[in-house]
């Protein structure tokens, strides 16, 4: 097998993929997009939170709202949750004091710090967005 078919097979895989994919995923994307949206224009914020390298993908989520994302516009209200370093910050300082009734953020699994965090952040329409739509 050449380069040019291992490059081509590639490709074609992943086209293959791709297509699979959106027969799945499509009406998900569409309800997801939907909420987006009536929650712009509720006057609510996009929170945005994940572990590891999704954490990576909320942080450019949100800064594609706040900044532009392929024409120019108004920014929109989004806030990318593991940004924010004081949360990590104060798990460190609870282990650390080891208060007797504290549990640390590291015994809890990552829903239910981004939830803490939505809680905490969130107005109380955008808290009982997360709560209904949990899990989506």
């Amino acid at each position: 097998m050449t380069p040019l078919d291992t490059i081509t097979q590639t490709f074609v895989a992943s086209m293959d993929a791709k297509q699979k994919s959106l027969e799945v995923l499509g009406p998900g994307i569409v309800d997801a997009a939907d909420m987006l949206v009536s929650a712009l224009l509720g006057n609510r914020k996009i929170l945005a939170c994940g572990n590891g390298g999704s954490a990576g993908d909320a942080m450019h989520f949100s800064s594609e709202l706040i900044n532009r994302f392929e024409m120019e516009r108004p920014g929109l209200p989004a806030i990318a949750l593991t940004a924010d370093t004081a949360l990590a910050a104060f798990d460190e300082s609870v282990a650390a004091l080891r208060l007797p009734d504290a549990r640390p953020f590291a015994d809890l699994d990552q829903t239910a710090v981004d939830h803490r965090h939505v809680e905490g952040v969130g107005t109380r329409q955008e808290r009982t967005s997360d709560d209904s739509e949990q899990n989506r």
